[in-house]
């Protein structure tokens, strides 16, 4: 979960310097201050309940939360302190879990970008439809998912790498992923709640809709 050292600002010149001059500062830019989600938190904190699935699956999902807490992607603050998160305008979003199939044989926890329970029948409040275009730049694919995936097909089609390298290569970019942060005034903007545990997102969500958005300057 640590960036490698190339992925620090202080050697962008080093590492990226036959890059364009605009293109360099946007990446020091991104390593310097991270994401910035562009949304204003303005309400107390709200509970998320977990989907069903999420519940359903409590043992996997806990293991993924501690990965997710031991590398960095998450700060997480017990049920005991929850009367001082009320006053932390953290922008809840419930839980999700996706379990491996026959197709897809990695489990994924999902921060799913919709709203706390309190505001489940208010259309157009959810944190994907909030977020502001922040001007990050194109993707084919707005969701990671959907671009590793065209990725990957465009990779065996070429024949460029075989099945068992397309899983490590699959692997290698949603960990790269989970390397852009969020800047300091977004955090508390992507939150979810598990068994009273609040878990902040320091690093980009899977969900957020402008993620690849974002991630696309690095990669």
């Amino acid at each position: 979960g640590h960036l490698g050292p190339h992925l620090l600002a202080s050697n962008v010149e080093d590492f990226f310097s036959d890059l364009p001059e605009d293109h360099m500062k946007e990446l020091f830019d991104l390593m310097t201050e991270g994401v910035d989600v562009g949304i204003a938190r303005d309400r107390m904190t709200q509970h998320a309940s977990p989907s069903k699935t999420a519940l359903n699956n409590r043992d996997k999902v806990l293991k993924q939360l501690r990965k997710f807490m031991a590398n960095g992607y998450v700060r997480a603050f017990p049920p005991s302190v929850w009367k001082h998160l009320k006053n932390w305008n953290l922008l809840m979003s419930p839980l999700h879990f996706v379990p491996s199939t026959e197709h897809k044989k990695n489990d994924r926890l999902v921060w799913n970008g919709s709203m706390p329970d309190d505001m489940q029948e208010e259309d157009g409040q959810d944190i994907n439809s909030l977020s502001p275009d922040m001007g990050y730049g194109e993707v084919q694919a707005d969701y990671i998912d959907d671009m590793i995936r065209e990725i990957t097909e465009a990779l065996l089609i070429d024949g460029v790498l075989d099945e068992e390298e397309i899983l490590q290569f699959q692997a290698d970019i949603k960990s790269a992923f989970k390397t852009v942060v969020i800047r300091l005034n977004s955090v508390g903007c992507l939150c979810m709640e598990f068994e009273g545990w609040v878990y902040v997102y320091s690093r980009v969500a899977f969900g957020w809709k402008w993620a690849t958005h974002a991630w696309s300057i690095v990669a």
